[in-house]
Parts: C-alpha cells; structure tokens; sequence
C-alpha cells in the first residue's frame, strides 16, 4: 500500500478541526437538550456530530491509526443510538461525549509527538455501555419483538469521478455495511477495496441485511464523495427482475396481472412476485398499476417484452440488466481529464518567517532609496523609484497576508471551555462570540490564545455571579460573556465583556493597602481609573479564596504584559452590578508596523499609530493643575499631560506651543508632550538585544533610510508609574 506518513500533518489539522466542530456541536445539543431549539435543529445537529465522528473514524483507519479510530467508532455508535431513537439526549450522554472528545485529542496530541497513548479506555466503554442500557428506550422492547425479514441487495453506489479518494471512501462504506449485515460480495473484489484502490466510478456489494433500502441508502449518502445510490434485492444467477406497468385506466388490472404471469411461466420459473399473489387478487398493485416478476429464464430481454406487451392494457416492460464491463481503448485525453493540480500549496512556517524578513529588509531600504532620490533630485530617478516602492509595497501586503489566519482558529476552543469552567464552578453562562472570520498575523494568534484564556476565565470567576445571586438581583439566571472582535483599519479590537458584578474601586483600594502594595494616603489621592489599573499589577487579586481558575495574583498582569509584547493595548471598563468589559487593541501585524515619527530636542523616537488616540496642540495658558499634576481638557475631559521629555530624562524646552499625542492607557487617557510631530512611516522592528532588555519605556528599535537607529516607543511601559499612581 501506499505510504501515508506524507499525509500526517494534513490528518493532524484535519483532526483538531474536526474536534473543534464537534466541542461546539454538542455544546449546541446541551442547549437543545435543555429545550432551548426545536426538533429539526436538534436532528441536524445529530446528523453533524455522527458525520464528523464518522469521517474522523475512516481518516484515522485510513491512517493506520487503529485506536483512534475504535475511539471515534465508539463515539459514532453512540450518536447512531440516539439518531435513531434508541436513546435520548442527557447530561450523562453529553459528559461521556467530551470525554470521548478529550481522549481523542490527548491522542492527537500523543501522535504528533511520535507517543504511545495510555489512556483506560475499558473504562470509558463500560461507562458507555451502562449509560446506555440507563437510557434505552422503552420502545426498544417492542421494536426488538417485530421479527425483522433478512433480505438480499445489491447495492450500486456511484462516485465522482474526479475524486481521488474514492478507493478510500468505497472501502470505509465496506466497513458500514458489514455493521448492519453481512457483505457476501463485492465488485470489484474485495482486496482491491481494502487496498483502496478503485479504477471505476461505481461499487457494487452485495448483502444481507434486515434494513430496508430507504436505511441503507440514507448510510451510504453521508459519504460526501457519493453521488449516487441504487439499491435492488440481489438477483439469483438466470434470475431477471421485470417490472410491468399496467394502464391507470385499465379495468380488471388483477385478471391481466394472472394472465401475464401465466405467459411468463411458459418460458421459466418464477421465483418471487411483488406484491404477493393474495394482494394481486385483492387488485392491491404498487402505485396502483405496477407488479414485479422475478423470473428465472434463458430468453432474452426482447422475448419476454414481446410476450408481455401483446397483453392489451400494458403501459411499458423494465428489465434488469447486469451490465457488462466495456474493454475501453486507452485514450490519453481522459487520463489527462483525470489530473487535477490542487490550488493549494503547504508552505512550511519557516518560508514565510524568511519572506517576511527578507521584505523587511526591502522596507528599510526602500527608505534609503527614497532619501537617496530626493537628495540628487533626479526626476527619472524619482519616476522609477516611485514605481519600485508601489511594487515593493504590494509585495510586502501579500506577504503580509499570506501569514494572516482566521481568528476562528482559537476562538472555536473557547465555548467548551467556558461550559467546563462554569460547571465547575456551579454557574450558568452563555458564550456569545461576533467577528471569528477576522484574520491576523500569526504570530499574534500565538499569543492571543493565552490573553483570551486569561479574561475569559476570570470573567467566569470573578464576573458572574452564582445562579441563586443573580436571580435576587433582578438578573436572568443564566450569565452572559461576549467575545467580539472588531477590524479597525489596520488593527484589531477584541472585547471581553460580561453582564456579571463589576469591579468595585473601593474593594481594590482596600486590598491594595491591605497587601502593601500602596500607602493609605497615595490610595485616597487616587482617581476611579488610576484604581482601576491597579489590577494589572503583578500579584494583584481581588479574589478571596484560591481556586484552581484564579486568586494567585496571577493573570491580568501576565495578559498585559502579552499585549505590551504585541505592541497593543489593554483597557477596562467596567460599571458596578452591570458587568465589565476588557479591550484589546493590537496591530493586524507585529514585523512591519505604522509609526509616528516624533522629536525631542535633537532626538527621533517611533510611536506604534495603534497606541495613538489622536493628536492636539497645546498652548501652554491651557495647561491646568490638579493635586500637583498637569492636566488638559479635551472636549470636556480632563486628561493628565506629561512631557516625554521628563519620561526619558531629556532637558524640556518650556515652548508657549507643543504637540501632543494622547494615548489610551489602561482605563484612562493621558496626554504626551514632544517637541514636533514628523510623519508616518512603515518600520522595521527589531529587538534591543540582551544587553538593553531590561531598559523600560522602549519596545525596539527601527532603522530609517538614512541609516539612523531611532527606538520604538513601548507606552506603557513608559507610563508604568502614571499607570498606578505614581509620576
């Protein structure tokens, strides 16, 4: 057989993917199962589940991966179970179901890493097994006293063409059929459907089975690559099926149905009629003028239609047929027809992270070019440089995007997690997540995981109250968090909200001073924001016991300092008994960035533009003071102003006239004072090295075209004292 070992990391994603459906389709049945959708969507959403378990079972087979695929056919079993009635939906059904799910992915997990899985999968079956002799329906007993007639078929199934996997896909319906009968044959035969290979288009299997046609045909469409099925009994050898229409119209259409099968007999044996000759009798024909005649006879097909047709009242004669196999001349065209190169190319992560700094560099030198240009003032120079920075330009968007991913990816673990957590934690909550189709750099996917895992667990925590609670406030019992994300130019805004308790100021001043972290009297000079921060602090919890969800002092600080990484932004707002709300805001991109040129005495410093709010100038008789610190008023707001000057230890130009920037930093605004405002530009970050690592208030540093080092401004770690309270 073909090695398959080319196809792992394919399988792999194939697999998390399918696993990540599935957590989310059972989520959805866990809701249905509380009476929260109707019968047709609770049906469609257990024909999604069992088609997912199905295809994980056949890829993993596929695959060699016999455990898994026991695993998954267990899991398939079971929703079979319930689609078919035998038992109904439970908790107990869907707890035992993410077990299933959380076993395949450790096994996922121990696949890739080349381990050999130990989980105690006897016992995850025995508790299958007594979950569903519980559930059984009562209907199962009557159902099991109806005899059920075995009957033989033959069933034709028909492929596409051009598919490929079509050898695969014949010898996974192999694998269902033997479920509900015995297949007694196969054509082609046997071994080549096990070895996967199949030159036609079409199988046909022969079986026994006591389901009906309808059943057997309703399986075998699941398979996506099945175009169609056709199911007859199965025909002796010399056995030929003819079916006989009579005319709507005609009289006494059960007199003619005798005397045609008198004929019939005169050339063969008949070995079954359909309906029964007592139903004949009763003029009880199919659709009222049909009968079938399976007939055991060496005549040719135009004999008997000659026999047939010579009865008055008969509309039209069918006969089956074996088709025979046609020895086809090789035709290079259709062979050719039959080779598809996939749009599709898999690019190893590497290659991109070299484009990407391979275009970096052309950034950097593109400013160079462009400095070189306006220096000689060569007007063809400048005509085809313009034209060179346009293409450079387009190369570096579509390597850009080429790296972008759809936030779908992490944002689809989230509903099963917060379903874990707050069953853990006895609550009820609702996940509702907006905007999972906006894409990112990867690189920012990374670590957005982390970030979203620490808000999302907290406001499970610390946000929503208890069932019992939220019902004495007036409040729905079940909680809400919403996840959304939000494309803003170029960056991203995602929100963390929840309708729970809010975050009391008062609380978090009282436990900042109770942990020594701030003196009583730089507590009560503090404002409502200023208090707010101080829950990024590092070992800052409001929390009042220790859980294994949160109360180490570990969380908040951690997802900022993944944000100040990404040269984002992390905001809270948040309002008593009404719920609190995280922003996020970060970059599409964290390699190639737009920044704000500013200076400061002789020095150039870049601000990333998504810290940037907006831009003002100050006149200095505007500037006001409150409890020793420099405020302005920006259309009603007071915002505290700090010169970066002071921030960085330069000497200040007290000018009449500055510029500013404002920024957002946490839960409030602070506005920063330089000397002018220069331009835009498209930077290169680079890291500051080993060496200045330690060095706070600048994230990295860019190379202008010039050849001139200037550092990246970090915001907020600029402002880290502002931030709690301090200068």
């Amino acid at each position: 057989m073909e090695d398959l070992s080319q196809y792992l990391e394919e399988f792999l994603a194939d697999a998390r993917e399918r696993i990540d459906n599935l957590n989310n389709a059972v989520l959805k049945l866990e809701e249905i199962a509380k009476g929260r959708a109707d019968e047709g969507e609770k049906r469609r959403i257990i024909d999604q589940i069992f088609r997912e378990a199905h295809t994980l079972k056949g890829t993993a087979a596929t695959m060699g991966f016999t455990e898994l695929s026991e695993v998954a056919h267990k899991m398939e079993n079971l929703f079979d179970d319930i689609r078919e009635g035998r038992i109904d939906i439970s908790n107990d059904i869907v707890d035992v179901v993410f077990e299933f799910l959380d076993i395949i992915s450790e096994m996922i997990d121990d696949i890739e890493k080349g381990r050999e899985h130990k989980a105690d999968l006897k016992s995850l079956y025995e508790k299958v097994d007594k979950i569903k002799e519980k559930a059984i329906l009562e209907s199962k007993t009557k159902q099991e006293d109806d005899p059920k007639e075995v009957r033989k078929y033959s069933v034709k199934v028909f492929f596409d063409k051009n598919n490929t996997m079509r050898g695969v896909r014949a010898f996974l319906i192999l694998s269902d059929l033997e479920e509900i009968g015995e297949v007694i044959e196969t054509i082609p035969e046997r071994k080549k459907l096990e070895e996967g290979n199949l030159e036609d288009d079409s199988v046909e299997y022969i079986v026994l089975s006591y389901k009906t046609p309808e059943e057997i045909a309703s399986m075998i469409k699941k398979h996506p690559e099945v175009l169609s099925v056709k199911i007859n009994e199965a025909l002796e050898a010399g056995v030929k099926r003819i079916e006989i229409y009579l005319q709507k119209e005609a009289p006494l259409k059960e007199a003619r149905s005798f005397l045609i099968m008198q004929d019939l007999e005169r050339i063969g044996e008949i070995v079954d009629i359909k309906p029964k000759k007592s139903e004949i009798e009763a003029g009880k024909l199919i659709d009222g003028n049909k009968f079938v005649v399976y007939l055991k006879t060496q005549e040719d097909e135009e004999i008997i239609k000659e026999i047939i047709t010579k009865h008055p009242d008969v509309e039209k004669v069918e006969l089956e047929k074996k088709e025979e196999k046609k020895q086809e001349e090789p035709n290079i065209q259709k062979f050719a027809d039959r080779i598809k190169i996939s749009k599709l190319v898999r690019i190893n992560v590497e290659h991109l992270d070299k484009l990407m700094d391979l275009v970096s560099e052309l950034v950097i030198n593109k400013g160079r070019l462009e400095q070189i240009a306006e220096s000689l003032e060569s007007k063809e120079l400048l005509e085809a440089l313009s034209t060179t920075s346009r293409l450079m330009s387009e190369l570096q968007e579509e390597i850009m995007t080429m790296r972008l991913i759809s936030l779908s990816e992490i944002f689809n673990k989230f509903p099963r997690m917060v379903r874990d957590l707050s069953k853990e934690m006895g609550k009820e909550v609702k996940l509702i997540m907006e905007g999972q189709d906006i894409e990112v750099d990867r690189a920012i996917l990374d670590k957005l995981s982390d970030i979203l895992v620490h808000l999302l667990r907290n406001a499970v925590d610390h946000g929503i109250e208890p069932p019992e609670e939220r019902e004495k406030l007036g409040k729905p019992r079940v909680g809400t968090i919403k996840l959304i994300a939000k494309r803003e130019k170029d960056r991203i805004e995602i929100v963390v909200m929840d309708d729970g308790r809010g975050i009391d100021p008062a609380k978090i001043k009282e436990k900042a001073i109770l942990r020594g972290l701030l003196t009583e009297s730089a507590a009560n000079s503090m404002s409502t924001e200023e208090l707010l921060n101080l829950i990024f602090m590092p070992g800052f919890s409001t929390a009042e016991r220790v859980s294994s969800v949160s109360g180490r002092g570990v969380g908040l600080d951690v997802v900022q300092e993944i944000v100040k990484s990404l040269n984002g932004s992390l905001s809270v707002r948040t309002e008593i008994g009404k719920g609190t709300s995280f922003i996020i805001r970060l970059p599409i991109s964290t390699a190639i960035i737009q920044a704000l040129l500013i200076q400061v005495v002789d020095e150039i410093y870049a601000v990333p533009i998504n810290n940037i709010l907006e831009s003002k100038e100050i006149v200095r008789d505007e500037i006001r003071t409150i409890g020793k610190k420099e405020v302005i008023v920006l259309r009603g707001e007071i915002i505290p102003l700090y010169m970066l000057h002071k921030l960085i230890g330069l000497s200040q130009n007290n000018k009449d006239r500055f510029p500013a920037i404002i920024v957002d930093l946490g839960s409030q605004k602070i506005a920063i004072g330089v000397d002018e405002l220069l331009h835009k530009k498209d930077i290169v970050i680079k890291p500051l090295g080993k060496l200045l690592s330690h060095v706070s208030g600048f994230s990295g540093a860019t190379i202008l075209g010039d050849g001139r080092v200037v550092l990246i401004i970090d915001i907020n770690s600029l402002l880290e004292g502002v931030k709690y309270g301090g200068v």
